[in-house]
């Protein structure tokens, strides 16, 4: 908080220590504080519209007003709060602030429980150890991975609406059909499991759908 007159109290401030010239916002002064600010070519004025009084007086100085006031006075404790401080500078440990604490203005011990904050505490968590579920079979088509989706928004000229997707886990090799209805998928996927094992000279050992449970091939075969 900065008081520049006994009428004139600014409260949303951006202290800048490095800078060496003050400057006040016209906007701050006819928002926040509902003044009426009137500039001629050497002069300006800051009025209270409820009162219709001259709360604040400057004068031009080249191509800048400079307010008659005297040193503002300057209260840290009402602004400067670790918690902004934590903010602006990329969220820093308290611990790096309190090294900082005499040209931040803000005190090593105060408020910090009332400055607790929220993406620190999100970002400094440690994920836990899991083991890994990847695990990738040793030969093709040992495990496949099937999946239907749709339908479509928009079906195609030919009318499909829908995609069934076979992911073998070995290889990742991937097989899409394009389908009309998803009762098709009984007709193509044995249709698929006959091409493998001829072309291969293999067997499919097992397929998992895409809720993760595995499936019987009695069921693609009635």
């Amino acid at each position: 908080m900065i008081q520049l007159n006994k009428n004139i109290v600014l409260k949303n401030i951006l202290f800048i220590p490095e800078f060496r010239l003050s400057l006040l916002s016209i906007s701050s002064l006819t928002s926040d504080l509902g003044s009426r600010v009137i500039f001629d070519p050497t002069c300006c004025e800051i009025q209270d519209p409820t009162r219709e009084l001259t709360i604040g007086k400057g004068r031009r100085i080249g191509n800048l007003y400079v307010l008659d006031t005297k040193t503002p006075s300057i209260s840290l404790n009402a602004v400067v709060d670790v918690g902004m401080w934590n903010r602006r500078l990329g969220h820093p440990s308290y611990s790096r602030l309190d090294v900082l604490s005499e040209d931040l203005g803000t005190s090593k011990h105060k408020n910090k429980d009332n400055s607790y904050c929220h993406d620190c505490h999100l970002a400094k968590h440690r994920k836990l150890y899991f083991p890994s579920g990847n695990n990738i079979c040793n030969s093709a088509f040992e495990l496949l991975h099937i999946d239907v989706w749709g339908p479509f928004s928009e079906e195609t000229v030919d009318g499909f609406k829908y995609f069934f997707t076979i992911v073998d886990d070995h290889s990742r090799a991937t097989w899409v059909y394009l389908l009309r209805h998803t009762n098709e998928v009984l007709t193509v996927f044995p249709d698929f499991i006959t091409q493998v094992e001829n072309q291969y000279n293999t067997k499919v050992k097992s397929v998992r759908s895409d809720n993760e449970r595995e499936l019987s091939f009695t069921a693609f075969y009635k």
